[in-house]
């Protein structure tokens, strides 16, 4: 968790907001 904190603090936003939409989409598919 801490590496990935520290990996999206280098990322601008638009990569962030890509990266948070993809993590919930593969929680929805693991809810399915």
């Amino acid at each position: 968790m801490i590496m990935k904190i520290d990996i999206t603090d280098k990322l601008t936003t638009k990569e962030r907001v890509l990266l948070l939409s993809f993590m919930f989409f593969m929680i929805m598919l693991k809810l399915i």
